[in-house]
């Protein structure tokens, strides 16, 4: 499962070498409860956005690896408001095998004139593991973001 997740970090990086803007967020909520959520979306186009990220907690109890694939209905500025998408995610932990999940996701984005952003979204979907417990069939994503756009230099050529 590892060689997928190199693979999909791989394709990102060779996806934001032809993206428009990249924006970084973090969420601000799982600070104090010592957990870190980072995320960089990748906005390919005005209307779509590819996004993945992690949440983590610093003393290495696992971590949950996400994609999530954006689409934004008539966006203003590019990639904001009212948008759907789909997700993948993966528990890596030693201590259970819940398998990787996939799922809808539905949420709303704020950019600011100073290219500051704020989003809330999240969405439901199933875990594909093997696991036994109907309970952990069920997965979820969450986002409460506030972040930064960078604009690419291809971008800002063409303006």
């Amino acid at each position: 499962m590892k060689k997928i997740f190199i693979l999909i970090i791989c394709l990102m990086a060779f996806k934001s070498a032809t993206a428009q803007s990249v924006e970084l967020k973090i969420n601000p909520i799982f600070m104090p409860f010592n957990l870190w959520q980072i995320n960089a979306e990748f906005l390919l186009n005005d209307d779509i956005g590819i996004e993945p990220g992690v949440i983590f907690a610093p003393e290495g109890e696992g971590a949950i690896f996400s994609v999530l694939g954006k689409y934004y209905f008539a966006p203003d500025k590019g990639n904001d408001k009212f948008h759907i998408g789909m997700f993948f995610n993966y528990l890596a932990d030693d201590g259970t095998d819940d398998g990787p999940g996939l799922g809808f996701y539905v949420g709303y984005k704020w950019l600011s004139k100073r290219k500051i952003t704020f989003e809330i979204g999240g969405g439901l979907g199933r875990n594909f593991g093997n696991s036994k417990n109907d309970d952990s069939q069920i997965t979820g994503l969450g986002q409460l973001s506030v972040g930064y756009r960078f604009n690419s230099a291809k971008k800002k050529a063409a303006m």
